[in-house]
């Protein structure tokens, strides 16, 4: 009996310290821990000496990490037969270790989730414009996977075309264009036919999409009026600003004259114009809302 507990301890024990292992493997492992290894900079740039040093730190870093995962892997692998926490870390292990079939069944076989695996377990210095040659994506693939196929292979443009073709031309592509242009790392084009660039297109393109909801207008406005400093887009944002608030004075015009609602809406509305320059705006919300309280009043003395 007492020689039973012993070897039950001990091999809780053995238990305890492969998770321990394995536990510390996660935690450190390097492109998750070092992400500054890769900021940003001219691919026609060299790198420079201080950032050749860091890289040469990580491989060896990576290096003894990787020899520390094969380690684990053949000691898992040795655990005796019918060890269920033992087969499990090693399945765990397995993956760290990029072992043959590992990644694509723990990605649940997606080509993408396979990718992401091979680059941080296998080719961790591998650089963003050298992806094009580490991946196969399928034959045809959908919308959602083009939209990725297409930042892989660094083609913002291609991008652009699958992003609007997948979700429209909403939050995700207003807000990565201004941010791609604001960088410089795609030009400025201009719509076909308008005098709007892309970048100004999609702006605006998604403040309209925010003011066909009511509630949202403040939000709507603040998008359209970053518009009016902007030379090609002003008079067109002027206008569409102009339409929004109009419509958002008359959206809760049956509010009773006099009323805190009524009170309110209105100075929040003056305060946009104000704040924006919309003089002719502010009229005619004065002019929408006085209407509306002279309808409320005549309808309540009748």
């Amino acid at each position: 009996g007492g020689g039973g507990d012993g070897g039950g301890g001990l091999l809780a024990s053995r238990s305890t310290a492969l998770l321990l292992r394995l536990d510390t493997l996660l935690d450190t492992l390097p492109r998750l821990t070092e992400p500054e290894i890769f900021d940003t900079h001219d691919e026609a740039a060299a790198p420079s000496l201080g950032a050749q040093e860091a890289m040469s730190c990580f491989r060896l870093r990576w290096r003894v990490w990787s020899e520390d995962v094969a380690s684990l892997v053949a000691d898992l692998e040795a655990a005796p037969a019918g060890d269920a926490e033992a087969t499990a870390m090693c399945r765990v292990a397995r993956v760290l270790a990029s072992a043959d079939g590992a990644l694509g069944e723990a990605s649940g076989g997606s080509w993408h989730g396979e990718l992401v695996g091979r680059l941080l377990l296998e080719q961790p210095v591998r650089l963003r414009w050298q992806l094009s040659g580490v991946f196969s994506p399928p034959p045809g693939p959908d919308a959602f996977e083009a939209c990725l196929v297409a930042l892989l292979r660094d083609d913002p443009y291609a991008a652009m075309a699958a992003i609007r073709q997948a979700f429209g031309d909403g939050w995700l592509i207003a807000h990565l264009w201004d941010l791609l242009c604001r960088a410089r790392a795609v030009r400025s084009d201009p719509l076909e036919g308008s005098p709007l660039s892309l970048r100004q297109y999609f702006l605006l393109q998604y403040a309209k999409a925010l003011g066909g909801v009511p509630p949202l207008w403040q939000l709507a406005a603040a998008y359209g009026g970053d518009l009016l400093s902007e030379p090609g887009a002003a008079a067109e944002a002027r206008a569409w600003l102009g339409d929004l608030l109009l419509s958002a004075a008359q959206h809760d015009s049956a509010a009773p004259a006099g009323s805190t609602l009524h009170a309110h809406k209105v100075r929040k509305l003056l305060g946009v114009c104000e704040k924006l320059g919309l003089t002719a705006a502010a009229d005619a919300v004065l002019r929408a809302r006085g209407g509306a309280s002279r309808a409320a009043a005549l309808g309540s003395d009748v």
